[in-house]
C-alpha cells in the first residue's frame, strides 16, 4: 500500500527574536487581538482559509482563558524575562479527502490527549489553503501551546523549581561560597526531546485509525521521514510566514524554488507524469456524447477552466456544504463539475442557483429532524464523562464504607483527598441528573442509538452534500473569475487615463 507523509513542523514562541504569543494566535486565529499588556492590536492579513478556531483548557484552568486574548495577554504577562519562552507552536498535516468537520472532531481528541490532559492550554486553528496555481488544497492545523503549567488554583505555575541537596540528617548542605548546594528541575515533561516523536507517531495513528473507520483506506500514512524508512524521495523546508505571503502573491523565492524542484522531482521518482499527462490529453479530447448539442453558459464557463489546465476554486469561508464534503480535492476538477451540468441538464447561472436553492432547502430540513437530538446526545456525553471522573473515587468510598473501627480511621486519612473529591464528582453529577437515577450502561446504549442515527443521516444524504459543494465550486469560481476581470478591466482604465494626463501635461 502506498504511503503518504505526515508533515509536522514545531517550533517555540520567543520574546528574544521579537515573538509576541498574542500575534502569534491572530495569526493562526484569523482574528483581531489586543495584547493587554502593551495595548498593541495585532489583525490578521488574511482570513479566507479558516475552518475552525478553539481554545480548549484543562479542567482547573479559569474559563476566562478560552478568549485567546485574555489566554495569551496573561501569559505576556506572567512571563517577565526578555529571553522567555512563550509557547509551543505544532503545525500538522492532516489529508486533504478529510471533510472540514471530520478535521475539527478529529484534532480536538488529539489535543485533548496529548496535550490539555497533560495540563497545557491549547489554542488550534485548521486552515484549508488552496494553491491558486496548481489548484491543489493543503488542510493543516495550527496548535499553540502553554509552557508554563497552572497549579489547581488556576494561577500560573512555575517552569522549573530549586531541589536542595539534604545531609544525612535532612539538612541543606552549604558551599564554600555561602550557598547551598542545589540543582534546577523541570516541574513538567513537556520540552522532552522524545516528545516530538511521540506526537508525531500518535497524529499519524489517529490518521490512519480515521480514515480505516471512513473506508479511505488508499494509502497510509507515516511519521517517519524518507530517510529513516530508505527512501529516495526528498522533503520540502519549510517556507515561513514572511516568504510564503511572497509566494501568494506570486513573487518566486530561493525557498519556494527550492520546494517546488523537490515537487517535480519527487513527481518524477513516483512517475506521476504519466498520470499528468493523461490529464492534458483528457482536457484536448471532445466534450462527452452526453454534452453533444447541450448549449450551457455554466459548461462553456467551466470547460474553458479545464481548456486552460486551472483547477475550479474552493470557497471555504463563505459556503455551508464544503466543510461537510470529503471530496474536496475531487470536486475542484472542473471535469467532476462539467459531468453534473450535464446530469442535470444546467442552461444557465439562473438555473444552477434555484437548483441549489431547492435543494438546500429539503437538506436542512432533513438535517434538522436529525439534530433534534443533539441536545440530547451532549447531556448523554457530558453525563458519561462525569460518571468516568467519578467512578475511581466511588471505588475508594466503597472500600471506606465497609471497614470499621481503626481500620477505616486509617484508611479515610490516608484517601482523606480521594474521599473529597469522591463527595464533589458525585455532587456534581447528581445536580446534572436532576433526579434521575445513575445508568451508565443505559446512557451508553442510548448515546450508540442516538450516534448512529445522526450518522446515517449524513451516509445517506452523502451524495446531495456532496452535489452543493459542487454547485457551490462552480459559483464561487465564477464570481472569482468576475471579480479578476473587473479588476485588470479597472486597472487598463487607470493605466489608459494616466496616459492621456501625461499626454495632456
Amino acid at each position: 500500500m502506498p504511503y503518504k507523509f505526515v508533515s509536522t513542523r514545531m517550533d517555540v514562541i520567543k520574546r528574544s527574536r521579537g515573538d509576541c504569543s498574542v500575534e502569534k494566535s491572530a495569526y493562526i486565529s484569523r482574528s483581531t487581538l489586543r495584547d493587554e499588556t502593551t495595548g498593541i492590536k495585532y489583525h490578521p492579513s488574511y482570513d479566507e482559509d479558516l475552518v475552525h478556531a478553539e481554545v480548549m483548557l484543562p479542567s482547573h484552568a479559569p474559563e476566562i482563558f478560552h478568549d485567546r486574548e485574555k489566554l495569551w495577554s496573561s501569559v505576556e504577562e506572567v512571563e517577565k524575562n526578555k529571553n522567555a519562552q512563550l509557547a509551543r507552536m505544532y503545525k500538522v498535516s492532516l489529508p486533504n479527502e478529510w471533510s472540514h468537520e471530520l478535521a475539527v472532531e478529529t484534532m480536538r481528541d488529539y489535543i485533548q490527549r496529548n496535550f490539555v490532559d497533560e495540563g497545557m492550554c491549547a489554542d488550534f486553528a485548521i486552515h484549508d489553503k488552496q494553491d491558486k496555481i496548481t489548484g491543489n488544497l493543503n488542510l493543516h492545523c495550527h496548535i499553540m501551546l502553554t509552557m508554563r503549567p497552572l497549579n489547581e488554583d488556576g494561577t500560573w505555575g512555575d517552569k522549573q523549581k530549586k531541589v536542595y541537596k539534604l545531609d544525612k540528617d535532612g539538612n541543606k548542605i552549604k558551599k564554600r561560597n555561602g550557598r547551598y548546594d542545589c540543582s534546577t528541575v523541570k516541574t513538567t515533561n513537556w520540552d522532552d526531546k522524545d516528545n516530538a516523536k511521540k506526537w508525531r507517531k500518535d497524529l499519524v495513528d489517529t490518521i490512519n485509525s480515521v480514515n480505516e473507520r471512513i473506508g479511505n483506506t488508499e494509502f497510509t500514512w507515516e511519521y517517519r521521514s524518507f530517510k529513516e524508512l530508505g527512501s529516495e524521495l526528498k522533503p520540502t523546508i519549510h517556507l515561513g510566514e514572511k516568504v510564503a505571503a511572497l509566494e501568494r502573491q506570486g513573487i518566486k523565492t530561493d525557498r519556494g524554488n527550492y520546494n517546488r524542484d523537490v515537487r517535480e522531482y519527487n513527481a518524477i521518482v513516483e512517475k506521476c507524469k504519466a498520470f499528468i499527462q493523461a490529464e492534458k490529453e483528457a482536457i484536448t479530447t471532445s466534450v462527452s456524447k452526453a454534452a453533444k448539442g447541450f448549449k450551457s453558459e455554466v459548461l462553456s464557463f467551466v470547460q474553458s477552466i479545464r481548456q486552460s489546465g486551472s483547477k475550479m476554486r474552493l470557497p471555504i469561508v463563505s459556503s455551508k456544504f464544503i466543510g461537510k464534503t470529503t471530496r474536496r480535492q475531487e470536486l475542484i476538477n472542473p471535469k467532476v463539475a462539467e459531468d453534473f451540468i450535464i446530469k442535470n441538464q444546467i442552461t444557465s447561472f439562473d438555473e444552477l442557483e434555484s437548483l441549489y436553492l431547492k435543494k438546500s432547502g429539503e437538506y436542512f430540513g432533513k438535517e434538522e429532524a436529525a439534530l433534534s437530538k443533539k441536545d440530547d446526545i451532549a447531556r448523554i456525553q457530558n453525563l458519561i464523562k462525569s460518571y468516568e471522573r467519578y467512578k475511581p473515587y466511588k471505588e475508594i468510598h466503597d472500600e471506606s464504607k465497609n471497614l470499621t473501627g481503626i481500620k477505616k480511621f486509617t484508611f479515610d486519612r490516608q484517601h482523606k483527598d480521594d474521599l473529597e473529591k469522591y463527595a464533589a464528582y458525585k455532587s456534581d453529577l447528581l445536580d446534572k441528573l436532576s433526579g434521575e437515577k445513575i445508568a451508565p450502561k443505559v446512557w451508553e446504549k442510548n448515546l450508540a442509538a442516538m450516534t448512529k442515527e445522526v450518522s446515517d443521516f449524513y451516509k445517506s444524504e452523502a451524495k446531495t452534500v456532496d452535489e452543493l459543494a459542487c454547485m457551490e465550486i462552480i459559483r464561487h469560481t465564477k464570481e472569482d473569475f468576475d471579480r479578476e476581470i473587473a479588476n485588470e478591466s479597472h486597472k487598463r482604465s487607470l493605466t489608459k487615463s494616466h496616459k492621456r494626463n501625461e499626454e495632456l501635461s
